[in-house]
């Protein structure tokens, strides 16, 4: 299990203490603690001792997400990869559930279970594995043009030699889970669990803070990482949706904060992307009020 974190010390406790219920089957507990100020690795190893759960800190400069989950994963040795990030709650017997549908299964390489989202007060529980089917390369391309429920970083397991050469992106902003997704499914088998086995909060305002810094440079370095899929053998017709989707979703932020010069640009971006009919009428939904600004 990885966990990473950084300056997490007022929630990390909770964190691993949700994962006492599966104490007799979790072989590691990796937190990567990412340059903390904090006393977030303190906490994580008395939270490990106060449950007798197999705790160990590994400490990494100032990175990011992506670049802690795959400090984790080059040190980690059980056979099965479980990933919470550290302001998340694990649900008792989750882990449980999943590694006995992977046993089942057998030539899976990815199990996912739903999961509980908070967002803005409203909580709904989503069934992350709907729409899933036998064939590896369908999934990873409807996935990615959002024709399959989301996979939630701590709902899913994964058989760790599925992610050789499957790392997650070191150096983007926004959509390293997306693209490390894409990438796992290409080649995995995916079987699924019918519960929740994780629960998280979502703040919109800090979501939508990711796409409001140097938004165009940003984008275009995400757009390089999401066109390397091209190696993975997915189409360009779908990379070109992704870009589009991801481009219309970052001017609506812009919009919604009343930057609509900058939505405007994205808008324009997201013009030449080939669409289905729900992401024409998001299009010009957004078009016609951003546009109507400039007339």
């Amino acid at each position: 299990m990885i966990i990473p974190a950084h300056d997490a010390a007022g929630t990390i406790a909770a964190t691993i203490a949700s994962l006492a219920s599966e104490v007799d089957i979790i072989a590691e507990i990796l937190v990567v603690d990412d340059g903390s100020s904090d006393d977030t690795a303190d906490f994580a190893e008395k939270a490990g001792r106060d449950h007798g759960l197999p705790v160990t800190i590994t400490r990494i400069g100032r990175l990011n997400a992506g670049a802690a989950r795959n400090a984790g994963m080059a040190l980690a040795a059980a056979p099965w990869l479980y990933f919470l990030d550290a302001d998340d709650l694990h649900l008792e017997g989750g882990l449980r559930c999943l590694l006995r549908q992977a046993l089942q299964a057998g030539n899976t390489d990815l199990v996912l279970g739903g999961y509980i989202r908070k967002l803005e007060g409203t909580v709904r529980t989503i069934d992350a594995a709907d729409g899933y089917g036998i064939s590896c390369m369908d999934n990873a391309e409807n996935y990615l043009i959002d024709r399959r429920e989301t996979i939630n970083i701590g709902s899913a397991l994964i058989r760790a030699s599925a992610v050789a050469d499957k790392t997650f992106a070191e150096t983007l902003p926004y959509e390293e889970d997306t693209l490390f997704w894409a990438r796992l499914l290409t080649k995995s088998p995916v079987a699924k669990v019918g519960r929740a086995v994780m629960a998280y909060n979502i703040s919109r305002d800090r979501s939508d803070e990711r796409l409001m810094v140097s938004p165009v440079s940003r984008f275009f370095a995400w757009r390089r990482a999401l066109r390397e899929l091209a190696k993975f053998d997915i189409r360009e017709t779908i990379l070109r949706r992704r870009e589009g989707l991801v481009a219309i979703k970052i001017a609506r932020v812009h919009c919604r904060r009343g930057d609509f010069r900058m939505a405007r640009k994205f808008l324009l971006l997201a013009w030449p992307a080939p669409k289905d009919l729900r992401t024409r009428w998001r299009y010009w939904r957004y078009r016609i009020k951003v546009f109507w600004k400039f007339a």
